[in-house]
């Protein structure tokens, strides 16, 4: 069983770690406050940025009365046009310097808000990496915080099985910490990158956990109803499937050549283990043709081959 999500939680500026409002294993909702950085400097600026701007806001207001004073007198030719367009032109200059003083009263309001870290998500404190009183940079957790609400299980399904896993699919889950319960879920998704050394595919199933019954770590037994949406599969014996390096699977096909008996590799794909054998399917396969359980691993294509009876004994 692991968290769905979890995070190491940061800053987005450095600071010195001024309060922490939260422990390990403290349960925290979206938004709740984590903790705070020193923020003095940080309010100072905010302040001295709504001075700026109070003062552009002023000298805006001084220089549109003087070319609203010039914009009544230039038509009746009371003042050159220099002066009216040097009035236009200071406007515009100061209204310029306006937008760019609010943008910079933004920003340190930003950063100031950026000294408060909250909760991006409902979970459990897990983690504390750091103490009041550290000077922490954005790089530097102090939190690792994880989803508890919704857990998810990975299980590891074999190739054979792979392709008959699908989203929604049924599920049983036992945990071996709580035994005497079974728990009714469904595949949520399966990840298409298998494990190169035990060829296993991961599948994973969330499962609702608010009744927090079940913790991240614990060991689960997963069963899940397979199905396939594909044509009927032939079945054969487990020796029939010669398995190779790359993942692949064959199988060798006893076929009729000039009265003779010889072997052919056929590729196929596995299925269902059931208890009359494995399903499979491939190329030209159909019920009743004779496939080889013994000496497989060494057999060369149209390789001659004989039957032999359960004791050993040819016919």
């Amino acid at each position: 069983v692991i968290s769905r999500r979890s995070s190491r939680i940061s800053p987005l500026v450095e600071g010195l770690i001024e309060t922490l409002y939260v422990e390990e294993g403290q349960e925290v909702a979206a938004g709740d406050a984590l903790f705070r950085l020193d923020d003095r400097l940080a309010e100072i600026a905010v302040a001295q940025a709504e001075a700026e701007v109070q003062e552009a806001a002023a000298r805006l207001e001084d220089v549109q009365r003087q070319f609203d004073e010039a914009a009544t007198l230039w038509p009746k030719r009371a003042i050159p046009e220099t002066t009216y367009e040097s009035a236009r032109i200071e406007v515009e200059a100061r209204k310029a310097a306006l937008l760019r003083l609010n943008a910079e009263l933004d920003r340190q309001k930003e950063l100031y808000r950026r000294h408060l870290i909250s909760a991006p998500f409902a979970g459990v404190i897990v983690t504390k990496f750091a103490e009041v009183g550290q000077w922490i940079r954005p790089e530097s957790p102090v939190f690792e915080l994880a989803e508890i609400d919704t857990l998810r299980i990975e299980v590891p399904v074999p190739q054979q099985h792979y392709p008959l896993v699908q989203p929604g699919q049924p599920s049983s889950v036992r945990f071996d910490a709580i035994p005497t319960e079974t728990f009714p879920a469904e595949v949520t998704s399966r990840i298409p990158f298998g494990r190169d050394q035990v060829r296993t595919f991961p599948v994973w199933i969330d499962f609702d956990n608010r009744s927090r019954k079940v913790a991240p770590g614990m060991s689960a037994r997963v069963s899940l109803t397979l199905g396939s949406d594909g044509p009927p599969a032939l079945v054969v014996p487990n020796d029939a499937l010669v398995r190779r390096a790359d993942g692949s699977v064959l199988i060798w096909l006893v076929r009729d050549h000039d009265g003779g008996l010889q072997a052919e590799p056929v590729p196929v794909i596995v299925g269902q283990v059931t208890s009359a054998g494995v399903q499979i399917t491939g190329p030209g396969l159909e019920p009743g043709m004779l496939v080889v359980v013994r000496g497989n691993e060494t057999l060369r294509p149209n390789q001659s081959v004989r039957t032999i009876t359960p004791a050993g004994v040819g016919r």
